[in-house]
Parts: C-alpha cells; structure tokens; sequence
C-alpha cells in the first residue's frame, strides 16, 4: 500500500533507513538510492520519486562505477542534472 511505501522512504535514524539512502533535493525532490558491489559485480538503483524517474544499473564488471552510468543516464532525462 501507498502508506507503507511512504514508511519506507520516510527519513528517519539516518540517511539510510531500510537500505535505501534517502535525499531531499531541493531541486529535484525526493532521491532513494542504494549502490553496491562485489568482486566482479557492480549496481546501483537511483530513484527520484518526484519526477517519476529509476534508474537501474546491474553490471557484472567491478571496474565501471554503476553511480557513473547512472548520472550519466540521468543527465539525459532530468534537465540540468548533475551530482
């Protein structure tokens, strides 16, 4: 339900309650991220709630930062984007 969804992204005992990391952009809106990696793998998933916009990144490379990509995949559709 919509309210659990709200739990879950709400801001509280830190920036990362549930996982996600949690930003209110005061351009932008509200921004739920989560990145990580292992040996050979890398992801990430940066969600702005407020311009109905995710992005999801899975590689299988460790070498290639999938929060690059994943700015670089923004800037092409939140104008004037840049982190």
């Amino acid at each position: 339900p919509k309210a659990r969804l709200e739990q879950m992204w709400a801001i509280e005992g830190g920036r990362y309650p549930l996982g996600w990391g949690v930003v209110i952009n005061k351009r932008y809106g509200r921004e739920l991220t989560h990145f990580g990696g292992t040996a050979g793998f890398s992801s990430g998933i940066e969600r702005w709630t407020d311009q109905r916009l995710t992005i999801i990144v899975l590689m299988n490379m460790h070498e290639v930062p999938s929060w690059d990509i994943v700015t670089g995949i923004a800037n092409n559709y939140v104008p004037g984007f840049s982190k």
